[in-house]
């Protein structure tokens, strides 16, 4: 009875020492340490249709896409939406330029409980091919940084949104 015991003990001592963790990475796409990546759509994403959302997330603190590439030349707006509940909150969406980590835009949307729309009235000029990355980071009414507060937003992209 006790080597039965025993064997069992072994059997499952060495099926919980089996699993490990595993990290997957997509590449050097220049996030610093401390950023939640987003998971993208798979493979290469590429912006070229005049309006789609991207996807869902919980923003916790900040987060960093993965590279997106330009798919057309013009005015690129981000659209973004959340519901903060009972709490207002801002959120910040600076685009780099994924190849020299470069500030392309940096805007904030206003203190909201809920926020449905453009980030921002002006439009960034992109061209065809031109690689960028989005930095969304959360910040509490008063514009100090919440970097573990945690908001569950939908955002996406318009080309050309005035006709310009």
């Amino acid at each position: 009875m006790k080597r039965r015991f025993f064997a069992v003990l072994l059997a499952v001592c060495m099926c919980l020492g089996l699993t490990t963790t595993a990290f997957a990475s997509e590449g050097d796409n220049g996030a610093t340490a401390g950023y939640s990546e987003i998971t993208p759509r798979g493979g290469t994403e590429i912006w070229s249709s005049d309006r789609d959302i991207v996807g869902s997330f919980t923003l916790v603190g900040n987060n960093r896409t993965p590279v997106k590439t330009m798919g057309k030349t013009g005015l690129l707006y981000i659209t973004l939406k959340f519901n903060a509940g009972n709490v207002s909150k801002k959120v910040r969406v600076r685009i780099e330029n994924a190849d020299t980590l470069a500030v392309l835009a940096d805007w904030t949307t206003p203190a909201a409980y809920s926020f449905d729309g453009l980030v921002s009235s002006n439009g960034l000029r992109v061209t065809n091919g031109q690689r960028i990355m989005v930095e969304f980071t959360l910040y509490n009414s008063d514009g100090s940084a919440d970097p573990n507060g945690s908001l569950y937003l939908t955002y996406g992209y318009a080309f050309n949104f005035f006709g310009s």
